[in-house]
């Protein structure tokens, strides 16, 4: 509770101060070990990864299958080790606010 009361005043200081709003958010973006922003920042490396092959962006849009990395690597669509390496710090990260959300 303490937090959201922080993050209130600060947004009403930044905004009469300096007329910016919405400071607090974007303040704890940036937490180090908050995991949250952790994972958020692995998955922006995998989108900075695939930007460059539209045709994986395409293929993963329209995706169903569990084993995509997998045919990624069959229709050599993008370089396989280090894309899957990003996505699996991803999903380390997910995996960590599961067991976070089940031990509240």
């Amino acid at each position: 509770m303490s937090a959201i009361n922080a993050s209130t005043w600060i947004n009403e200081k930044m905004e009469a101060w300096l007329s910016e709003k919405n400071v607090a958010d974007t303040l704890s973006q940036s937490v180090q070990n908050n995991i949250t922003s952790e994972m958020g920042l692995a998955l922006l490396d995998v989108a900075d990864v695939i930007r460059p092959y539209s045709e994986v962006i395409d293929y993963l849009q329209h995706v169903k299958d569990d084993n995509f990395l997998d045919e990624l690597v069959k229709e050599r669509l993008l370089m396989y080790n280090r894309w899957k390496s990003y996505l699996q710090s991803f999903i380390i990260f997910e995996t960590q606010i599961r067991v976070s959300l089940e031990n509240i």
